[in-house]
């Protein structure tokens, strides 16, 4: 609970719209591509050692 806190107020209270673009081009761009590549490793590693395409 402290933490949620400390982020709402880290999110409402931020320095510089700069700085937060900076960081959020950061989380989406290479997060959000690292997940989606793992996310397709671990299907097709599935795919290949089970030969059924389902999720």
């Amino acid at each position: 609970m402290v933490t949620m806190i400390y982020f709402l107020i880290s999110i409402q209270y931020i320095p510089s719209t700069g700085e937060a673009f900076y960081w959020y081009s950061g989380a989406v761009g290479y997060t959000l591509a690292y997940s989606v590549m793992l996310l397709c490793l671990v299907f097709s590693l599935k795919y290949i050692f089970t030969g059924k395409n389902r999720i």
